[in-house]
C-alpha cells in the first residue's frame, strides 16, 4: 500500500483537513496537491525500491524482508495498469518506459481476483489456520 499512500495520501490528507476545519472543498473533489501525483513514480519505481531496500538492509545488517510487500505492489501494478490509467513507470528515474497492462477493473479480471482471494481464504479457514489459539 505504501506506493499509493505516498502518491495519494497528501491530497486525501489535505482534503480531510479542509473538510474538518470548514475550509473550501467542493463536494466529492480532492484538492489539487502538486507533490502527490509526481510521488506516484517515486513509490512505484523498482530502482527506488532497490536503493531503499539495499540501504535498509545495510543499516539493519539483514535483508529487510518486510519491504517485499512494496516490491510485490510494484510488480502487480506494472501488469494491472494500462496507458489509460496510471501506467507504472517502474524504471523511473532512468527511463520513462511503461507497460500497457490489463486494467484491474476489467470485469473478468476483477471477478477472478476476488474469487481467488475467497478460495485462498476458504482453504486457510478449512485448514484451521484462521482460528484463534486458546488464550
Amino acid at each position: 500500500m505504501f506506493p499509493d499512500l505516498l502518491a495519494f495520501g497528501p491530497p486525501v490528507a489535505v482534503g480531510l483537513w479542509l473538510l474538518l476545519t470548514g475550509g473550501s472543498l467542493r463536494r466529492g473533489h480532492l484538492p489539487h496537491v502538486d507533490f502527490g501525483v509526481p510521488l506516484y513514480s517515486v513509490g512505484h519505481s523498482l530502482i527506488v525500491f532497490l536503493v531503499v531496500f539495499g540501504a535498509a538492509s545495510l543499516l539493519a545488517r539483514r535483508f529487510v524482508l518486510e519491504l517485499l510487500g512494496w516490491l510485490s505492489h510494484i510488480l502487480i501494478d506494472i501488469f494491472t495498469h494500462s496507458f489509460r490509467y496510471y501506467a507504472t513507470r517502474f524504471l523511473w528515474p532512468v527511463s520513462d518506459y511503461r507497460f500497457n497492462g490489463l486494467p484491474w477493473w476489467t470485469p473478468w479480471f476483477w471477478a477472478s481476483t476476488y474469487a481467488a482471494l475467497a478460495i485462498v481464504y476458504f482453504l486457510l479457514w478449512r485448514k484451521g489456520w484462521l482460528t484463534r489459539a486458546p488464550a
